[in-house]
């Protein structure tokens, strides 16, 4: 069988599984999976009261506003 494609949530442990079997199968991201994920992760940052240094490094190039 050759997969060309496999569609999935977001979880590595599936993706890396069919890499080893499937190496040249391109792994895909369900949208809805993808957007569940994202709402998770902007309801916790939304509730931040600060931002780590961590932060500040991860986000100051693509976010120039949020580290001023």
């Amino acid at each position: 069988m050759q997969v060309a494609i496999h569609w999935q949530d977001a979880h590595s442990s599936s993706a890396n599984a069919v890499s080893e079997v499937f190496p040249d199968a391109e792994i895909m991201i369900c949208g809805g999976h993808a957007g569940s994920a994202r709402k998770e992760i902007l309801e916790l940052r939304q509730k931040m009261k600060t931002a780590s240094k961590q932060m500040f490094g991860k986000y100051r190039a693509s976010f120039p506003a949020f580290v001023s």
